[in-house]
């Protein structure tokens, strides 16, 4: 995990701007960060859960562990991320970016994933249990072993995507 460096936490809550921070384990729980720039960022660990991160820059940032549970990252730029073993428990992710993220083991139990595009995303193992993932876009996808158990999944593309060991149940919705 890098450092935590508190000139880049000072720089973001007084400018909205901090790409290529180290904040790793910063506790970022419930800040208003609409539209902030953290790409390239190191956020490895960080508490954001509650905060608001709709229409954010995180090109590639690193949020592996990150706690995002309730988080609203509506419209974020998540392009190449690192989300991987995340927390994003009923996490506001409409239209978001998310393609070549790799959100391997993250928990996205609950989330709203509408219209998100999720395209060679890495989703190994994700638990997606109760996710709306209406008219997202999962086009060469991994979602080898993911549980997808009372997941909304109309009007997904699914296209070319990788399937093997996924938990579905009577209740998902794919019409």
């Amino acid at each position: 995990m890098a450092n935590y460096n508190p000139l880049h936490f000072q720089q973001l809550t007084e400018t909205k701007s901090s790409p290529i921070c180290s904040l790793s384990g910063a506790v970022l729980s419930g800040l208003d960060l609409l539209g902030a720039d953290l790409r390239y960022g190191t956020l490895e660990g960080a508490d954001l859960s509650g905060s608001n991160l709709a229409d954010a820059k995180l090109t590639t940032a690193n949020l592996g562990r990150a706690k995002l549970s309730e988080a609203r990252l509506a419209g974020a730029d998540l392009y190449g991320a690192n989300l991987e073993g995340a927390d994003l428990r009923g996490a506001d992710l409409r239209g978001t970016d998310l393609r070549r993220s790799k959100l391997a083991q993250a928990d996205l139990r609950g989330a709203d994933l509408r219209g998100t595009d999720l395209r060679r995303s890495k989703l190994a193992q994700a638990d997606l249990r109760g996710a709306d993932l209406r008219g997202a876009d999962l086009r060469e996808a991994d979602l080898f072993g993911a549980d997808f158990r009372d997941a909304d999944l109309r009007e997904a593309n699914l296209e070319k995507t990788a399937f093997g060991g996924q938990r579905f149940c009577d209740y998902i919705n794919v019409a």
